[in-house]
């Protein structure tokens, strides 16, 4: 027999019940979708039957068994999320650019590759450059192939330094002096700093400079001689006798001091009677 919903359904009233009701769980069929939210549950991934899926994908969210889960998370800083990165005590400083200021520590760049690495050290206004051999250019820092150029510059120089000492003049070095430099001052003192009798000077006889040249030597005992104040000292042997004469006669003058001509006479005795037979000049 037929029951009230004979229009939309062939089945009667008993096998509707038969069909709503499951004896074996003791409920009700349901075909629905529910959500429940249920405070104060924890739930035990080793015991319970726990899966969130996304429902288009089918991927699960993945349950780690130290209670972490993996995500993958993606964070726009531009689209005004709160970014914050820290350790308890220092938080991690973002740019408006998007890089972050590092500060390290005995960085060691060894195995970094300039060609495959982006590789940039920056203070904010100067970067590091890093060069493809894996040098850096340093500003105000010679680098090492500069430093062994100079080396080996330097070493060319001291190879042709002269030693010291008197050299010929290939061995010597050559010094241009300014023309518009002032003279070099020379201090000569004939009486102290030169011996007067290794000094010669040269004129000509008419006194320009291309007349004939003579030389005017230097003749101490000459001009001791000529001086106006010179003073005579003589020696005398057999002093106060008849054969009295003279041994030695000293020549001074004030206008040459620390100088004396010593004029010495030598005798020889023939029968009873001396005769000079020889004078001789000196310098004391």
């Amino acid at each position: 027999m037929p029951g009230p919903n004979a229009p939309y359904t062939q089945l009667d009233a008993d096998q509707v019940l038969k069909q709503s009701f499951d004896e074996t769980n003791d409920r009700l069929r349901v075909d629905a979708s529910v959500t429940a939210v249920v405070a104060g549950v924890t739930l035990d991934a080793a015991t319970s039957d726990i899966a969130i899926a996304d429902r288009i994908t089918g991927d699960l969210l993945k349950v780690n068994p130290d209670g972490s889960i993996d995500a993958n998370v993606v964070v726009s800083a531009s689209g005004g999320d709160n970014i914050a990165i820290s350790d308890g005590t220092h938080t991690l400083d973002v740019n408006a650019d998007g890089s972050i200021n590092v500060k390290a520590n005995d960085l060691d760049i060894r195995n970094l590759s300039a060609t495959q690495d982006n590789v940039a050290i920056s203070n904010g206004v100067t970067t590091l450059a890093i060069n493809l051999d894996g040098s850096i250019n340093v500003s105000g820092v010679a680098t090492e192939t500069t430093l062994s150029s100079i080396e080996t510059s330097i070493q060319s120089i001291d190879a042709k330094l002269p030693t010291l000492g008197p050299n010929v003049a290939a061995n010597s070095v050559s010094v241009t002096l300014a023309t518009d430099e002032a003279p070099l001052a020379v201090n000569l003192d004939a009486f102290t700093l030169v011996d007067p009798d290794n000094v010669q000077l040269v004129g000509s006889i008419n006194g320009t400079k291309t007349g004939a040249k003579y030389g005017f030597v230097n003749n101490l005992r000459l001009q001791i001689l000529d001086s106006h104040d010179r003073i005579a000292a003589f020696s005398y042997a057999d002093f106060g006798t008849k054969n009295q004469r003279i041994t030695q006669i000293d020549y001074s003058s004030a206008t040459f001091p620390g100088s004396t001509v010593r004029r010495q006479f030598s005798y020889s005795l023939v029968g009873t009677n001396y005769r000079r037979d020889n004078e001789t000049w000196t310098i004391v």
